[in-house]
């Protein structure tokens, strides 16, 4: 039902989106003084200035001076659909439950792992399949992925790997839009589904981890073997670009990526994890322990004679992503403790060593700025002659009424409400490290929710507002513009015989 009434709501007016309101569903009654503002923005405020990004948000890395004048989506305001996006939970769960998702039909190959793991890359129907004649294949039958019928343009030399965030795959809807723009801009393009995601098979007591990137590598070898005359280039979300970034770091010069994207990235999973149990965000903590459990349910018979500090009870019926770990992760993976699992697993500390182009897009919530200041929204405060509070609940559903009966600060609002992502928190965001890397750009929007972004021309319901940033990076990058960094790829990195890895399709 909600899905056909937002469906049917009629197109949005550019007038409407000059509309900037301040809603307050934490508020069970509006105080008398003042229940909201409305600013309309004049043409000024909304043009956008033709040799510099936006003011609306932070751009920092070593790569900034190089790489402003490469994105035009850059130069206009970072607009958030009114109503939804100026509340990080409201987004994230807008995107989640009903962003549209776009009619593609996959090709599914199964890659076994040196390991004897499995791990499932979906491709889209239609592209050119070129497997060497001795190579065996070995059908598997699994849960059906294919949807409507899509129409392909081409099949071209470019490859695009798309890693999604924890428990994801390629039926979600963020994977599924970034996919059609690349398609639609001539892009081959490859779904890495990790082991147990996207009904990917499991044949080994082992999931995947933050900390264990031997699969990624596997599969970029794998990719680059098949098409050894394509330059490849991936993009990461949450935990994906996680492990994408501690790839990076770790292949350093000899990485055969010729770019890379990480999207809402924890990077620091020891501030994420502390961050997690906080308020509303117990929700999604919750969430995911729920689909971790799913997917271990499913193949639980591998884990029946786990001895050691294996806890597979609690593993089984976690309800945290931090239970989960302590009781399965962080023992299969070699790690003392869930702490030292998260310390050592952070793609924080992998920014120094990441030696291709990398664009990182995070959000930082900047509700409004101090004094009476102009707020993201063009909500204009009419007072900035008001009581000071030194404490104030993030949790306490009045904060927002006290703040518009002019009973606390405009930093005390910030303080309260400006909350980062719930799973991505903003100060693990490794700056320093970034600013100081030539090869590596940041870009942080003021609002956007874990994977969200409701904004730009598509919102609500379309592609979030990160796919044309993106896609206009990555067009660069592959136009051969991208001399300013300081990169190299070691073309014999990426030599590996088709024999030591067994192709399976399904």
């Amino acid at each position: 039902m909600a899905r056909a009434s937002l469906g049917s709501l009629p197109p949005l007016t550019t007038s409407f989106h000059n509309l900037r309101l301040l809603s307050c569903p934490y508020i069970s009654s509006p105080p008398k003084r003042l229940i909201f503002a409305l600013h309309v923005s004049n043409t000024a405020d909304t043009m956008p200035d033709r040799h510099h990004p936006d003011s609306s948000l932070e751009i920092i890395g070593g790569a900034r001076d190089s790489l402003l004048s490469v994105f035009k989506t850059l130069q206009r305001p970072y607009d958030p659909f009114p109503l939804i996006g100026w509340n990080c939970h409201i987004e994230t769960i807008f995107a989640a439950f009903f962003r549209s998702l776009p009619d593609v039909r996959f090709r599914r190959e199964c890659l076994r792992t040196e390991d004897g793991g499995a791990v499932s890359l979906d491709w889209v129907s239609g592209d050119d399949r070129k497997f060497p004649a001795e190579i065996p294949v070995l059908i598997l039958l699994v849960g059906d992925l294919h949807c409507s019928n899509w129409t392909l343009i081409s099949l071209l030399r470019i490859l695009l790997t798309l890693q999604p965030g924890l428990t994801g795959g390629s039926g979600d809807t963020y994977v599924r839009h970034m996919l059609v723009r690349a398609r639609s801009n001539g892009w081959r393009v490859v779904v890495f589904n990790s082991r147990g995601c996207g009904d990917s098979p499991v044949t080994t007591a082992q999931f995947y981890s933050a900390s264990f990137i031997e699969d990624l590598r596997q599969v970029v070898k794998h990719v680059a073997t098949r098409y050894p005359k394509a330059k490849l280039y991936a993009v990461g979300w949450s935990l994906g670009a996680n492990i994408l970034v501690r790839y990076l770091g770790q292949e350093s010069y000899s990485c055969p990526l010729s770019g890379a994207v990480s999207l809402c990235n924890p990077f620091n999973l020891v501030i994420a994890d502390e961050d997690f149990h906080k308020g509303f965000n117990v929700i999604y903590d919750k969430a995911l322990a729920n689909a971790l459990c799913k997917i271990f349910k499913r193949h639980s018979l591998l884990f029946e004679d786990m001895g050691g500090e294996y806890n597979i009870p609690l593993a089984a019926n976690a309800k945290s992503v931090r239970e989960f770990d302590d009781g399965l992760t962080r023992v299969s993976f070699g790690f003392k403790s869930v702490d030292d699992y998260y310390s050592n697993s952070s793609s924080s500390d992998s920014i120094k060593h990441v030696h291709i182009p990398l664009l990182c897009i995070q959000w930082e919530a900047a509700y409004c700025h101090p004094k009476g200041g102009k707020c993201p929204y063009g909500i204009q405060f009419f007072s900035s002659e008001v009581e000071k509070e030194d404490r104030v609940d993030s949790r306490n559903s009045e904060t927002l009424a006290l703040f518009l009966a002019g009973r606390i600060t405009t930093q005390a609002l910030e303080s309260s409400l400006a909350a980062s992502d719930p799973i991505a928190p903003s100060r693990g965001i490794p700056r320093e490290d970034i600013k100081e890397n030539p090869n590596c750009l940041l870009i942080v929007t003021p609002n956007g929710g874990h994977l969200g972004w409701v904004g730009g021309v598509e919102a609500p319901l379309g592609a979030p507002w990160t796919d044309p940033v993106v896609m206009e990076f990555l067009e660069h990058l592959e136009r051969g513009r991208s001399k300013p960094f300081e990169y190299s790829s070691k073309s014999d990195s990426v030599q590996q015989s088709a024999e030591s890895l067994h192709k399976l399709e399904v």
